[in-house]
């Protein structure tokens, strides 16, 4: 058992002082429960325009932590959580400062897998069923439940992807989910990896290394990757417990396990009514558990390669946050925004979703994990001030362009198609969940083939109203 600093324990014996400080401050507030999150999630996650939606769960205190005297210094709400610390004025006397940081979602300790994947991982099925690119990243402290949480998010994935896919295709269709067939019309193919660094470890295929990059049109490639089709629910979770068994992990001074590297898992979702020649057949799932970070307090004891691989990690971590914010900037941005997604493996991995010039939609979520004991404030803040950056305003909404289809909601658009048409298109076909924005984002051979689902439409029909719309 780690022994405490001199520090430490001037902290702890603090305890009454802290939580009473910390109750007179959330008397006012309300505190996130499982109702009042999961409240605030659309009815239909698609409508939303968010590009990147910004997480953070904090976790319970372990039985081990609760034996050693640790209490918690995090409170969370509905869509902000806040961090206390212990200043001591000149004279001694102490001082509770509180930093809160504002998310698009917090999930406190008493929060369920369930309500976070239901606000997370659950609105990224529907973006890469659509041909799109959805992406969930957990990131966090050594030791904050971060593997946990992904864990368990890729389970409910397995459980739900092919009932949600019947679900998507029942809506499109506009018929009841019992004429849907097991498949949905789809084809699921799974791989699992880890990077660590510049190096790239195949886990269904182990220890089999692989190389990603960029093939003459420009489109990323793992060469020599395993894939398997997935057939069942229960085919997808075996496949995610394989590849989690494999991935590296070392002992830490924080975690006797901690993921030193990335784990990627990629679903790749085919549209079996799309011709297999291109990539508007396509949409993609990944799946991230970042490794760990660590600062350099947890880090004095490492080995030398253990030290290394911490420095590989937390530049990776730079550059994905780099990533990430500047590809939600430029959505909303007039001038040019810079995307550096090749300054590592992993962003080049993933450029797909960071790419400015692709025509697919493209969601992300990031879940930050965060380890609630009053020792690990200062932690916390990093991790926070890693994440919340993230979180760009979208400008209040306007009155909707009668002539820009991007500036349109769901049901003017709806509204659009019927009028536009004389009645010969189905918005339910054509735009059952999209905003106009996200329908212009749909590749061309999509959108035909949508319009081709409605009754009496033939190719020409089809292709005119696309241009309609689009010109």
């Amino acid at each position: 058992m780690l022994k405490f600093s001199v520090a430490d324990e001037k902290l702890l014996s603090n305890r009454s002082f802290i939580e009473t400080e910390v109750a007179k401050l959330n008397a006012n507030k309300t505190p996130a429960t499982a109702q009042s999150v999961t409240a605030n999630v659309p009815q239909d996650t698609a409508e939303t325009d968010r590009d990147v939606v910004v997480c953070v769960r904090a976790r319970p205190l372990l039985q081990h932590e609760l034996d050693r005297g640790l209490f918690s210094a995090v409170s969370t709400s509905e869509s902000s959580v806040s961090l206390h610390s212990l200043e001591f004025k000149v004279n001694g006397t102490p001082k509770l400062t509180t930093k809160a940081f504002p998310l698009d979602y917090a999930f406190g300790p008493e929060s369920t897998n369930e309500q976070v994947y239901n606000c997370t991982a659950r609105t990224l099925i529907p973006i890469a069923l659509g041909g799109g690119v959805g992406s969930l990243f957990a990131s966090g402290q050594t030791g904050s439940g971060k593997t946990h949480t992904m864990t368990a998010m890729e389970h409910l994935i397995a459980r739900d992807l092919f009932q949600v896919a019947r679900e998507y295709r029942a809506k499109q269709d506009s018929v009841d989910i019992s004429t849907v067939s097991e498949s949905a019309d789809f084809e699921f193919h799974a791989s699992f990896f880890e990077l660590l660094g510049n190096k790239a470890t195949d886990l269904l295929n182990y220890p089999n290394e692989l190389t990603i990059l960029e093939d003459v049109q420009g489109q990323v490639q793992v060469k020599d990757l395993a894939e398997q089709k997935i057939t069942s629910p229960s085919h997808l979770l075996d496949v995610l417990t394989e590849g989690a068994t494999r991935r590296k992990t070392q002992e830490t001074m924080k975690n006797s396990t901690s993921s030193r590297s990335h784990a990627i898992c990629r679903i790749r979702i085919r549209n079996t009514r799309f011709s297999a020649d291109g990539d508007d057949s396509e949409g993609l799932l990944y799946l991230l558990d970042l490794a760990g970070s660590e600062d350099s307090a947890d880090s004095r004891a490492h080995s030398k390669e253990r030290h290394a691989e911490s420095i590989l990690i937390n530049k990776s971590l730079a550059t994905l946050k780099e990533c990430i914010r500047n590809r939600a900037l430029a959505v909303l941005s007039t001038k040019h925004v810079h995307v550096p997604y090749r300054n590592s493996k992993l962003t080049v991995l993933l450029k797909s979703a960071f790419e400015l010039s692709s025509n697919v939609a493209c969601k992300t979520v990031v879940v930050a994990t965060l380890n609630p004991s009053v020792l690990d404030t200062a932690h916390s803040v990093n991790t926070l001030r890693y994440v919340s950056p993230l979180k760009v305003e979208v400008p209040a909404a306007t009155e909707a362009n009668p002539n820009d289809p991007a500036s349109w909601s769901n049901a003017k658009l709806s509204l659009w198609v019927q009028e536009a048409s004389e009645g010969v298109m189905d918005a339910s076909v054509i735009c059952p969940t999209e905003s106009g924005k996200q329908l212009l984002k749909i590749p061309e051979a999509a959108f035909i083939e949508r319009c081709l689902q409605c009754p009496g439409v033939g190719t020409k029909t089809a292709k005119a109203f696309c241009n309609a719309i689009v010109g």
